[in-house]
């Protein structure tokens, strides 16, 4: 699924491109954040690409959401809004 994420206020909404949805997520709502790697990819004559990380987070539902900076611009910013007021809130 093709989605957007705009960061508001209290959460981010995850819009859903084609079906025409909204949902809104409270930082509250994020249990946990993620951080995996996506490896590289080399050939023979070297390698091609590093490898990046992405974020997934994972809700108090359990339901998870992706964020990549393969799929997002503002990566780096969508997640440093997130962490920064997750953080606030579990204070």
């Amino acid at each position: 699924k093709i989605y957007k994420i705009k960061v508001v206020k209290n959460g981010i909404l995850k819009i859903a491109i084609f079906e025409n949805k909204e949902k809104l997520i409270l930082f509250r709502d994020i249990k946990e954040v993620r951080l995996e790697k996506v490896e590289g990819m080399s050939s023979d004559a070297g390698e091609i690409t590093l490898g990046y990380y992405e974020s997934i987070l994972i809700l108090n539902t359990n339901e998870k959401i992706l964020i990549s900076p393969d799929h997002f611009e503002n990566y780096k910013e969508i997640m440093k809004i997130i962490k920064l007021n997750r953080n606030d809130q579990t204070r």
